[in-house]
C-alpha cells in the first residue's frame, strides 16, 4: 500500500497497532531508506548545503520530492484471496492511504519481477496492466524496436545486452553503423528515456526499472539531439535523418520504430515540402510506426504535429495520459488525429548518466505503446503492422473501467492503453458463446514459458472483432496438456468451464475460480496430480462426472453449503477426495443410497456431499432379459441389488457353430455373418452405452 503525500512527509513509523482491524502480522516500509533521502535533501535545500550528495546530485539520482510516497507492505494473518480483497476495501477507506493493492511479487512465479527502489515508481506497470501480459510474454530476442532518437546510451546497466549492435546507427550525416551507440542529447538524454521504457532489462544487478519488453532488442536510430533542435535548419537536418533511418528499418526488418519527436505545421520552416516527403518516407514503411501526438496541449484536429498527424494504416499516434487516467495537460489530443492515450506523467527511466530520471510527454507515451507492440510480434511474429495497430485500439480501457472524458473524448479508440487486454488477444483462441466469449486455448504456435502463472483476461477484444467482450466461459479442452501452468486465475466474468479444460496440466499447483461459475465440465482437472486443494464458491450448481479425478486426493472446499446440489453428478468426485462443506469435513455419516455407478459399478451416495464410497462390482443374477446391441458384445439385462444392470452373454460352441448365452439363451457371434458399422456411428453408441469391462 502507498500513503498519500501529506501522511508520507509526516515520516511516522508505522506499527501492527496502525492495522489492528485487517489482521495484520508485519508492517514493512519498502522506502524508508528513501524518505532518510528526502529527509537528506530537503535539508540541504533549506540550508544550501550539499555535502554528502554530490555524487546522487551529479548521477541524477536525486529523489523527487513531490513525487515521492512511503510504500508499506503488509502481511496478513488470512491470505486466501478473499480475505486479501476484503482487507484492500477497509485500508482504502483510511484518509492516510493513496492506493492499495495485492503484493504482485508473488505472481511473478516463472519471471522474477525486480526489487530496485526505482520500481515501484512506474505506475504504469499496473495502470496498464503489465503484470499479467507478462505472463504471457516478456518478450523476445527475435523482436526489435528502432528508437528513432537523439541515440541510446547503451553502456547503462539497465540497458546493458539490450541492444542489436549490427543495427545500431547514426543517421545525422549518413548512415555510420554504431556498435555502441551514445546518447548526445544533454540532460537526461531523450533516447536513453525511451530506450528504457520500451526494453530496460528487468533484472540488472542493480536498483533500477523494468521495461516493457524486457527481453526483445532495441536498435538505436540516431537522427537528432531533440534537446537542441530548435530552429528550422536542425529539424530539417533531422527529417532527412529520418528518412534514411526508415530506409534502414526497412531493409534490415526493424518492423517497429518509436518516434518520440516531431514538428509543428506551423512552424514558420516547415512547408508542405517537408511534410509530403516525410509522409511518403512513412507510409514506404511496412512496419508499425508509433508516433508522439506531442505537448503543446491543443487540438491535433486542427493544428496539426507531425509526423503524428499523418492518417497512416501503419501509424499510431499517442497521447499522454495520468496516473489518474487524465490527459495529461500539456498533451494534444484529437478525435480524428490522436488513436489513443497512454502513461505519459512522471515517467521513470534510466538516464544517459548510468542513473534514472523522472519525466513526463508525449515522448515517455509513446513507447509503452512501442513494447506492447513488441510483446505481441514476440507471440505471434506473423502479424502485420495494420493488425497490431487495430488489436491495440480494439483493446484500450474506456470510460467503464475508469478513464477520464478528457481520454474518452479526444481520441480515435476512445480510451488508454491496455497491455494485458491487447496480447490476450493475440495468445488466446475464441469462439462465441452466450453473452460473450469462450477462451478455447492458445493460439496456434504459441506455448507459455515454464513455471508460468496464467491469468485469465475479463474481457477483451480478439483479433476478429473490433468490441470488447466478456470472456464467461473456458471451452472443452482449452488447456488439456498445458504442464507448464503451475497457478491459474478465472475472472469473475466466467460461468461455465468445459469438459478437459485443464486435463492433465501436471504442473498446476494453484487455481482460483470465478465467483460467478455456475458449471464444470466432466474430466476439467482430470490429472491435475499437483493441485494443493481446490476452493469451488457457492455459486457452482452443476460439476458433471470426473471433473477431479485422479487429483491426487487433493481436498476440496465448497463454500457456503452445508450439503452440495443435487445437480452436481453423482461421479463429480469420482476418486473420492476430502470433501469440506462449510469448513468441515464431510464423514459421510448423515446417511447413503445405494445407487448403480455404470454396468460395471455400484456404491453409496453420500446424502450431504453426493460423494460415492464403497464402490462394488454388480452381482447379476435372474431374470435375464436379452438387449438388443448393434455393436460390441452381445449383451443381456439382469438384476443386481442396486437394480436392472447390462452383463456381457457368456456361451460356448465348437468353431464355425453358432453359440448361445447360458443365460439368456440369444446368439453369440461367432464371426460368421458379421455386419460392419461405420466406425462413427459406433463411436457414437458406445459413449452412451457403457460395458462391464470397464468405465468408458
Amino acid at each position: 500500500m502507498a500513503l498519500n503525500k501529506t501522511a508520507t512527509m509526516k515520516y511516522k513509523q508505522y506499527t501492527l497497532e496502525d492495522f489492528s482491524d485487517i489482521g495484520c502480522i508485519s508492517v514493512e516500509d519498502m522506502t524508508k531508506a528513501t524518505a532518510d533521502i528526502i529527509k537528506q535533501q530537503i535539508e540541504a535545500k533549506r540550508t544550501h548545503n550539499w555535502r554528502g550528495l554530490e555524487e546522487r546530485q551529479s548521477n541524477q539520482m536525486l529523489v523527487d520530492v513531490d513525487e515521492f510516497r512511503t510504500i508499506l507492505c503488509l502481511e496478513l494473518r488470512e491470505t486466501g484471496k478473499e480475505n486479501v480483497l476484503r482487507a484492500i476495501k477497509q485500508l482504502e477507506k483510511r484518509e492516510d492511504v493513496l492506493l492499495a493493492n495485492p503484493d504482485y511479487f508473488v505472481e511473478f512465479f516463472a519471471n522474477p519481477i525486480p526489487t530496485p527502489t526505482y520500481y515501484n515508481f512506474q505506475w504504469p506497470v499496473q495502470k496498464i496492466s503489465l503484470p499479467n501480459a507478462w505472463d504471457l510474454s516478456i518478450g523476445k530476442n527475435t523482436v526489435v524496436v528502432g528508437v528513432m532518437d537523439s541515440g541510446i546510451q547503451g553502456t547503462h546497466p539497465d540497458l546493458q545486452g539490450r541492444l542489436a549492435t549490427n543495427l545500431c546507427a547514426d543517421f545525422t550525416t549518413g548512415t555510420t553503423l554504431t556498435p555502441n551507440p551514445t546518447d548526445s542529447a544533454s540532460g537526461m538524454g531523450h533516447g536513453t528515456l525511451v530506450a528504457g521504457i520500451i526494453g530496460a532489462q528487468r533484472d540488472s544487478g542493480v536498483p533500477g526499472i523494468t521495461g516493457v519488453a524486457q527481453n526483445i532488442r532495441l536498435a538505436s536510430l540516431k537522427i537528432n539531439d531533440p534537446d537542441t533542435a530548435t530552429n528550422g535548419t536542425q529539424l530539417t537536418n533531422a527529417i532527412s535523418s529520418i528518412h534514411r533511418a526508415i530506409t534502414f528499418a526497412t531493409n534490415n526488418q526493424i518492423r517497429i520504430i518509436n518516434c518520440s519527436t516531431g514538428y509543428r505545421a506551423s512552424d514558420s520552416w516547415a512547408t508542405s515540402t517537408h511534410r509530403s516527403t516525410l509522409q511518403t518516407a512513412i507510409q514506404g514503411y511496412p512496419g508499425l510506426f508509433v508516433a508522439a501526438a506531442g505537448n503543446e496541449g491543443w487540438n491535433n484536429d486542427t493544428n496539426h504535429i507531425y509526423p503524428a498527424n499523418f492518417n497512416l494504416p501503419r501509424l499510431i499516434s499517442v497521447g499522454a495520459s495520468t496516473s489518474s487516467d487524465s490527459r495529461l495537460s500539456n498533451s494534444c489530443y484529437g478525435a480524428i488525429s490522436v488513436d489513443l492515450f497512454a502513461p505519459g506523467e512522471n515517467i521513470y527511466s534510466a538516464n544517459k548518466n548510468g542513473g534514472y530520471s523522472s519525466a513526463s510527454g508525449t515522448s515517455l507515451a509513446a513507447p509503452h505503446v512501442a513494447g506492447v507492440a513488441a510483446l505481441m510480434l514476440s507471440i505471434d511474429p506473423t502479424l502485420s503492422a495494420e493488425t497490431i495497430k487495430a488489436v491495440i485500439l480494439n483493446n484500450v480501457d474506456k470510460a467503464a473501467d475508469g478513464v477520464s472524458t478528457s481520454i474518452t473524448n479526444n481520441c480515435v479508440s476512445g480510451g488508454r492503453l491496455n497491455a494485458f487486454k491487447a496480447i490476450s488477444a493475440i495468445a488466446f483462441k475464441t469462439s462465441n458463446a452466450s453473452g460473450g466469449i469462450s477462451i478455447d486455448g492458445f493460439t496456434n504456435g504459441y506455448t507459455m514459458p515454464n513455471n508460468s502463472n496464467l491469468v485469465l483476461p475479463d474481457r477483451f477484444a480478439p483479433q476478429v472483432s473490433t468490441e470488447q467482450q466478456n470472456v464467461v466461459a473456458i471451452g472443452n479442452s482449452a488447456f488439456t496438456n498445458q504442464n507448464q501452468i503451475t497457478q491459474i486465475s478465472i475472472p469473475d466474468s466466467v460461468t461455465s468451464i468445459g469438459s478437459s479444460a485443464f486435463k492433465n496440466c501436471t504442473g498446476l499447483t494453484t487455481i482460483t475460480l470465478s465467483n460467478n461459475l455456475t458449471s464444470i465440465g466432466a474430466y476439467a482437472f482430470e490429472g491435475c496430480t499437483n493441485l494443493n486443494e481446490l476452493h469451488i464458491p457457492y455459486s457452482v450448481t452443476n460439476i458433471s462426472k470426473d471433473a477431479l479425478r485422479n487429483t491426487n486426493n487433493i481436498p476440496i472446499y465448497i463454500n457456503g453449503r452445508e450439503s452440495v446440489p443435487s445437480t452436481f453428478d453423482v461421479n463429480w468426485n469420482s476418486s473420492g477426495n476430502p470433501v469440506y462443506l462449510n469448513g468441515s469435513l464431510c464423514t459421510h455419516n448423515s446417511g447413503t443410497i445405494l445407487i448403480k455407478l455404470n454396468d460395471a459399478l455400484h456404491g453409496y451416495l453420500c446424502n450431504k456431499c453426493r460423494t460415492v464410497t464403497s464402490k462394488a462390482a454388480h452381482t447379476a443374477g435372474p431374470p435375464y432379459t436379452p438387449f438388443d446391441s448393434p455393436f460390441g458384445m452381445p449383451r443381456h439385462f439382469a438384476s443386481c441389488i442396486c437394480g436392472t444392470v447390462l452383463a456381457p452373454c457368456i456361451g460356448f460352441a465348437p468353431p464355425g457353430q453358432q453359440a448361445y448365452c447360458i443365460y439368456c439363451g440369444q446368439p453369440i457371434d461367432n464371426l460368421i455373418n458379421r455386419v460392419y458399422y461405420d466406425f462413427d456411428e459406433m463411436i457414437d453408441y458406445l459413449e452412451q452405452h457403457s460395458h462391464t469391462c470397464c468405465d468408458h
